[in-house]
């Protein structure tokens, strides 16, 4: 019986020590960038962008895909890109059904 204990417990240790803890997405403005640009001018250009805040649509009930497609082209036309190469909402296959998506 001891011996099965002891088993149980070290698998848990051991899958315990593979797996991440959850870790929350990155706050907006971190995620975008244009070489020499401040924190702040990433800000405001979010923010002139349509994006609420520094944290994005982070919190904000009910956006629209059209909003968010909007506010990310919006960024990308100001020069901004994704650092992690992401290219937005509109680089999805379903992003044809989104207006701003289709806008030049």
């Amino acid at each position: 019986m001891n011996k099965n204990i002891a088993f149980v417990f070290s698998i848990f240790a051991l899958i315990n020590g593979c797996v991440k803890p959850f870790q929350p997405p990155p706050i907006s403005y971190t995620t975008w960038a244009m070489g020499g640009v401040s924190k702040d001018e990433v800000i405001k250009n979010m923010v002139n962008c349509g994006y609420p805040n520094a944290a994005g649509f982070e919190g904000v009930r009910n956006v629209s895909a059209e909003t968010a497609a909007a506010a990310e082209q919006c960024m990308f036309k100001a020069g901004f890109k994704k650092k992690n190469g992401y290219g937005g909402i509109c680089s999805q296959k379903y992003s044809v059904s989104i207006l701003a998506c289709n806008k030049t």
